[in-house]
């Protein structure tokens, strides 16, 4: 029984570089060439035949997409949502990776 590969772990810090490389990754044709994996040959076969044809507008879309979201929305929404951040980080400070005062031993 082989075993499903593990995707990695997506960063902590949305809008950081590696997300936004994790992204662009989804461009890549291997990628696209793989969803035609577990279906009959000829199924199989135009599955990947529709993915190569359309893969040079689904790379450019999926990096301007990313570009949009990760340089343009999320700084938009990080600055639109900063009350509603600092509400939440003064009603539970605990849970909002606060260091404590006193250092542990």
């Amino acid at each position: 029984m082989t075993e499903e590969p593990v995707p990695p772990a997506r960063s902590t810090n949305p809008g950081s570089w590696r997300e936004f490389r994790d992204d662009v990754g989804a461009a890549h044709p291997r990628m696209l060439l793989a969803l035609g994996d577990g279906y009959p040959v000829v199924i199989k076969q135009l599955i990947q035949g529709f993915f190569l044809l359309v893969w040079p507008f689904w790379a450019v879309a999926v990096i301007v997409v990313s570009i949009g979201y990760h340089f343009v929305l999320f700084p938009i929404l990080y600055v639109l949502f900063w009350p509603v951040r600092v509400v939440f980080k003064d009603r539970k400070p605990i849970d909002s990776a606060i260091e404590p005062d006193t250092p542990t031993q």
